[in-house]
This record gives structure tokens, C-alpha cells and sequence, in this order.
């Protein structure tokens, strides 16, 4: 009896804790459609910034994936990508100067170009006016004839095919500030045999700007990781006679690219805030990594501080301080770059201008973060398309580990996985269930099944009295005839 007793209360309890889990796709706020890609049992889904602005819970922990039929389909959240966490390596690069050839004294647009390399492909000498590409000063008529530079990377990949290529993930400029090359856009161009070149990045900026004793200086240029030999540096105006170009690269690989999102300050009066302050609601915690403030008015310079929070009820935290700017420089505008942030999972920030710079003007400015998104590992079972649903205050987490789902898992193996084509995000409207259906559904699933064990075990326990009751009252049977009493 006991052991049948115990029975029922364990399945019971499984039971009702299935039961919490165990929500309908019409039960969540918001529904996305997901298309499986080929026929990988195992599809990956990147999350959209409405799962984390509409989820009911911060972790995240209401999402769930059912299939056509509406049943419900395991998942697990995928690893963090992992990002480079070692300083970039430097290497300063060999320049060579283009010029462009002169006829009687004119210049015709054509570049003086001989070529002479060694035979890993290692640069002497472009042109005829320089010989090792180490020297950098240039005599009046160079700089005069001055279209541009080649750069020289071709020694950090010999070619040979013993290693792994090294790629270049970004470019550090320093060259001579005077009047006319204090600011202006620079085109990077790729090649691996001078012949044939692509546009790696169409107009990066550069800046050196001083004004009241304040400097001003943006001289790195992020790229697109690349391994090509060689790069060739043009000017939208005039070209900056440079002093050196040194290429950093990234140790381990990079994390996926950044989704953007842009929002307004919040409208109306907000309680606290002091001249100069704006405060940004991203509807949500994103995994916010750099932020940008997109200024409403041209020639704007504006240092900041940048503030945080989780929700209303906790106080700001500094994040980071930074000048952001809009500066118009030879009828071409330059704009700051955005300022990577160590991770951040805030829903409220706040900007607050110096106002030593004389505030943004007219206008309201908006921010703009980057921040990554997250991806889920879910297992096709049934047929799609499938639905991913989230926004349900009564759904208790239901993931899985990847290594329970992912057979044989290895580190970012889930970012092998066909990528699932995600749907537009709709609104659903729930119905909250009745007072009535509420209790109904609370005594049926927990707290019938809990009377009836209840009321089974004191059937049980009355059956074991009376049993011994019984045994206790029953009268003892006479001596039979024919046997003496032993007292």
C-alpha cells in the first residue's frame, strides 16, 4: 500500500509541474513564423529585438517553438559567439606614393607606375621617384603630384600555405596636420596583383581637429577582415601625405555582425532630469555592445557621459564617456563613429552633453546602439511552418542544454546549423482566462489531484484501522471437547 500510495504522488506532481510548462501558442503576446532551410533536423534562429522588447521575462524564459500541429518543439539558447579577448596585434606597413605623371608641366591624370617587387611578392618600388617605401618625406614636387598610396601587406601572408591567413581588421593612419588635411574621407581599395582592385571601404574618415584647447582626433579605420596583399589609399580631396599606416589584427575570430537599432529621447518631462540630459528607452534589455548619438544639427562637436540602468527603480550607472560630432569638411560631412561598450544588458539609457560645448542646437537627438543578437537551436519535429512565440507572464523556462539537444556538441557547433528564415512578428490578443476558469483550472490540474491523493491515503489509513480494530475485537473460539485446560 505504501508503495502504491507513493506512486500516485510522484505522478501527481510530475503531472502538475508538465502542466505549468504546457501553454498553447494562442496563450503568448507576440507569434513569429519560422521556414525550416533544407532538411537538417536541427535549425538555428537568430532573435529579433521584438522577442527581447515584448518577452515577459528577462531571461527570456516565456519562449517557446511549436510546430503546425501546435505542439510544442524542444529548444536550447545558443553559446555566446566568442570575440577576440587578446589585444590585436600591430604591424606598421611599407607605403609607396602614387603620383600622377606631368606633361610640360601639367598633370594628365596618368600615374607614374613601375612596379618592381621581389619574388614572394614583397614591394621595392612603385614608382620612380621612391625606392623602399620606408621613407616618407616627399620633395615639393611630390606632394604636388600626390594621388594616393599603395600599402604594402603582402609580407603577412607569404602565400606559402603553412599557416593560417592573417587578416587585417583595421588600419591606424598618421600623417602630417596642416590646414588642408586636417579632416577628409579616404577610399581603401584591395588587390592581390596590383592589376585588379575592390572597394573594401568607400569612404572612412579621418580627422585631426583642435579648437579652445580641446583636441579632436579620429585616425583608426575599422574594415572588413581581409587577407589581401596589397591595399591602395585615394582621396575624396586633396590626399594626406602620410607618415605611416599600421594594421591590427584580431588574435581569434570576430563575433557576427551587430544588428542596429535606433531610438527618439522619450517625449514629455521626465522627473530628475537636469539641462542637457536625454534619456532613451530601447522597449527592452537588448545585449547592447557600442552606442552612437546621431546630433540634429550639422558642425555639432559634443562630449557626453553615458548612463544606464535595468528599470526605473534603480539609479544610473556611467557606462562610458565620449565625444561625438558632425562636422561638415570640404562639402563632404564627417560623422563619429560609434564607441564599443564591454557588454551591456540595460533597457534605460541617458546621455548627458558638457555643456561647455554649448548643447546640440535645434532639434532632439536620437541614439543609435548596436547589439547582438541571440540565437536558439530548435529540433524540426512535425511539420512547419514553424511558429516562435513569447510574451506569457504564466510560462515557466522549458529549454533545454545544447548538450541535451545537440548530439555530440563542440563549442559554436550550433553556428553550423542552417539558419531557419524568420517571419514578421504579429501581435496576438490573449483573453485572460475568467475568475471561475482560473479556479477551475487550478483544482483540476494541482490541487484535485493533490485532494484525491489526499483523500486516497485517509481511505487507506482508515481500511488499515479498521482492519486492526477488527482483529482486536474478535472473541476468542471456546476449548473443543475432549481436551483438557491446560491452567
Amino acid at each position: 500500500m505504501k508503495t502504491m500510495l507513493f506512486g500516485l504522488t510522484a505522478g501527481c506532481l510530475l503531472l502538475a509541474a508538465a502542466e505549468s510548462v504546457a501553454q498553447p501558442v494562442e496563450s503568448f503576446t507576440h507569434v513569429m513564423t519560422v521556414k525550416q532551410q533544407g532538411g537538417d533536423g536541427l535549425q538555428r534562429v537568430l532573435l529579433p529585438a521584438a522577442v527581447h522588447q515584448g518577452s515577459a521575462r528577462d531571461d527570456l524564459g516565456d519562449l517557446r517553438v511549436f510546430n503546425a500541429r501546435g505542439e510544442q518543439v524542444p529548444f536550447a539558447h545558443a553559446a555566446a559567439p566568442r570575440v577576440a579577448e587578446t589585444a590585436p596585434t600591430t604591424h606598421g606597413l611599407p607605403i609607396f606614393p602614387l603620383t600622377v605623371a606631368r606633361t610640360g608641366g601639367a598633370a594628365d591624370d596618368t600615374l607614374s607606375l613601375q612596379i618592381r617587387q621581389q619574388k614572394d611578392g614583397t614591394l621595392i618600388s612603385l614608382n620612380s621617384r621612391t625606392t623602399d617605401g620606408k621613407s616618407t618625406a616627399l620633395s615639393a614636387e611630390e606632394r604636388r603630384d600626390l594621388s594616393g598610396y599603395i600599402v604594402d601587406a603582402s609580407h603577412l601572408n607569404p602565400g606559402d600555405g603553412k599557416a593560417e591567413p592573417v587578416r587585417v581588421s583595421a588600419l591606424v593612419f598618421d600623417w602630417e596636420v596642416i590646414v588642408d588635411s586636417r579632416a577628409g574621407r579616404v577610399r581603401i581599395e584591395t588587390s592581390n596583383d596590383l592589376k585588379a582592385w575592390s572597394t573594401l571601404i568607400q569612404d572612412g574618415a579621418l580627422v585631426d581637429l583642435e579648437h579652445a584647447g580641446q583636441r579632436l582626433t579620429q585616425k583608426r579605420i575599422d574594415v572588413t577582415p581581409t587577407d589581401a596583399r596589397y591595399l591602395r589609399l585615394t582621396w575624396a580631396d586633396k590626399p594626406f601625405v602620410l607618415k605611416s599606416v599600421t594594421a591590427e589584427m584580431q588574435a581569434e575570430r570576430a563575433a557576427p555582425a551587430l544588428s542596429r537599432h535606433v531610438v527618439s529621447p522619450e517625449a514629455g518631462k521626465v522627473d530628475g532630469l537636469q539641462a542637457g540630459e536625454h534619456v532613451f528607452d530601447l522597449g527592452g534589455r537588448l545585449p547592447v555592445r557600442e552606442v552612437r548619438l546621431l546630433l540634429p544639427e550639422p558642425n555639432t562637436v559634443a562630449p557626453v557621459r553615458i548612463f544606464a540602468r535595468r528599470d526605473v527603480s534603480q539609479p544610473w550607472r556611467q557606462v562610458e564617456s565620449a565625444t561625438f560630432y558632425r562636422l561638415n569638411r570640404d562639402g563632404v560631412e564627417l560623422v563619429s563613429p560609434a564607441v564599443k561598450l564591454p557588454p551591456q544588458n540595460e533597457r534605460f539609457w541617458k546621455v548627458a552633453v558638457d555643456a561647455r560645448a554649448g548643447g546640440l542646437g535645434q532639434g532632439r537627438p536620437q541614439l543609435e546602439v548596436g547589439w547582438q543578437p541571440q540565437s536558439i537551436v530548435f529540433a524540426a519535429r512535425g511539420e512547419g511552418p514553424y511558429r516562435l512565440a513569447w510574451g506569457n507572464a504564466e510560462a515557466a523556462p522549458a529549454q533545454l542544454s545544447l548538450t541535451a539537444l545537440v548530439p555530440g556538441y563542440r563549442q559554436d557547433s550550433e553556428y553550423s546549423l542552417p539558419v531557419a528564415e524568420a517571419g514578421d512578428v504579429a501581435r496576438q490578443t490573449v483573453t485572460p482566462p475568467s475568475a471561475l476558469a482560473k479556479l477551475t483550472q487550478t483544482f483540476t490540474l494541482k490541487q484535485g489531484v493533490l485532494w484525491l491523493v489526499l483523500l486516497l491515503g485517509v481511505g487507506l489509513l482508515g481500511l488499515m484501522a479498521w482492519r486492526l480494530n477488527a482483529q482486536m475485537t474478535t472473541p476468542t473460539p471456546p476449548p473443543q471437547a475432549g481436551v483438557k485446560d491446560a491452567s
